[in-house]
């Protein structure tokens, strides 16, 4: 259902009655399906909202995934999603601050908290986190301004689609972004 995405959103229902399964593996991908799904529409279970509290790490990351693919749908969200990005785990923070970018990019006040969550996330060693980070600081534009230097260091990145992302975010921010500082 995941790989039909948005052609699939009547089986959300269906799919989010399996969120309380006992196998975490099969939460992570109800919860990676309902992402996909539910891709900037929603609607919002509130099963996925409290995913966000699930024992396994790797289910709360995916939690938050499938909310920031729902966008502005996940509104309702954002609270506890906040909470997340004082997370020990590195991939919870940086997933909750991905997820927040998609949710409301405008919010100035909630950029500045995700901005340095997502510039941290730009040096972990795991790709799809370096990808994800500058992708969304991307979506934040001006108000990402502080990430340029951390973004012009993915510009030598080992990997062809972070080093994309990163030169997409940049030209998100502003070409005159370099060498300003942030307020």
């Amino acid at each position: 259902l995941g790989q039909l995405g948005p052609a699939a959103r009547s089986s959300a229902p269906a799919l989010a009655d399996a969120i309380d399964d006992k196998n975490a593996e099969v939460r992570r991908e109800v919860l990676y399906a309902l992402g996909a799904v539910i891709a900037d529409k929603g609607p919002v279970d509130p099963r996925i909202v409290a995913a966000l509290d699930d024992p396994e790490m790797r289910v709360r990351a995916t939690a938050a995934y499938a909310l920031g693919r729902a966008g502005a749908a996940a509104k309702g969200a954002v609270p506890k999603l906040r909470t997340h990005l004082e997370s020990d785990d590195p991939l919870v923070r940086v997933v909750s601050a991905w997820s927040l970018a998609h949710i409301a990019p405008d919010d100035a006040q909630l950029a500045r908290s995700i901005v340095p969550v997502l510039i941290h996330g730009t040096k972990n060693e795991n790709l799809m986190m370096r990808r994800g980070a500058a992708e969304a600081l991307g979506r934040l534009g001006p108000a990402a301004n502080s990430a340029v230097a951390s973004l012009k260091a993915l510009e030598n990145d080992s990997d062809e689609s972070v080093r994309a992302a990163a030169a997409d975010a940049l030209k998100k921010i502003g070409s005159g972004a370099a060498g300003k500082t942030p307020r």
